[in-house]
């Protein structure tokens, strides 16, 4: 009878993982799809941490692997209760072994006192005897090998809820980065008008002054004074329009880049 007993124990206490491995296997290589396409993407940008498109890339890229990350904490806090649990039901059958031996021995000892060492009922006590130690021996190592398990998962799934956090943090920043990326994006828009309404005020106040140059050439001449004060205004307003105009042109390269990379990040949220 002991002996069957020992050996179911042999499997009983076993903890099958299987599929927690495979959890976490499938994990591992989604991330590493996740880290391949990042990169093929950023490939083809000179600087994707100033794009709204490079930043959306990363961001997409670090979602999928928190995604992946949570999945393996997950399998390892599985992986961490099956062996817990595997751990406390070898505890109890040990518990019961042990009340099993004791009260064993003290029919053992009754045995040999009453009918002698040699006899058939204490030689039988003593064969079970030992073997419910063989059993509680098993019992005990498997105890010890789940709860060494536990253990060393427990240190694995903390290194996995830091790497979480860490890849959690990492998005934040990008996040942050796409913002700012949107707000200059916004800004340069914003200075795109006002620049505009500039040049839309240099220019009528230019022809108004031209008209009024033209009037005191007429009646003063083109050399008086009220005349060449008119000339040196236009002039100066002239070279302050062609600034702007220079200046506007930048902003709306710079615009016309950052809102086709903002269509496409709208597109994507």
């Amino acid at each position: 009878m002991a002996k069957g007993k020992a050996k179911e124990v042999t499997t009983k206490f076993k903890v099958d993982i299987s599929d927690f491995k495979k959890g976490i296997t499938e994990a591992n290589k989604q991330i590493k799809l996740a880290n391949a396409q990042f990169k093929e993407a950023s490939s083809k940008m000179d600087d994707w941490s100033k794009s709204t498109d490079g930043l959306q890339a990363k961001i997409k890229q670090l979602n999928s692997i928190i995604e992946q990350q949570e999945k393996k904490l997950d399998a390892l806090k599985g992986e961490q209760a099956e062996y817990t649990k595997a751990q406390e039901e070898a505890e109890k059958h040990a518990e019961y072994l042990r009340k099993q031996i004791a009260e064993l021995s003290k029919q053992y000892e009754e045995s040999v006192k009453a009918t002698g060492e040699n006899s058939e009922a204490s030689k039988a006590l003593k064969g079970n005897l030992t073997d419910l130690q063989k059993e509680l021996n098993q019992t005990v190592k498997e105890q010890e090998r789940n709860k060494k398990a536990s253990e060393n998962l427990n240190i694995t799934i903390l290194n996995q809820q830091a790497s979480i956090n860490k890849t959690k943090r990492e998005l934040s920043n990008y996040e942050n980065a796409l913002n700012d990326v949107k707000k200059e994006s916004v800004d340069t828009r914003t200075s795109l008008e006002r620049l505009e309404d500039t040049i839309n005020n240099q220019e009528k106040e230019i022809k108004e002054l031209k008209n009024a140059y033209m009037n005191a050439s007429l009646e003063f001449g083109e050399t008086s004074s009220e005349a060449q004060s008119l000339a040196s205004k236009i002039t100066s307003l002239n070279v302050d329009l062609d600034k702007n105009k220079e200046t506007m042109n930048n902003l709306k390269g710079s615009a016309d880049k950052l809102g086709g990379s903002l269509e496409e990040t709208g597109k994507e949220a």
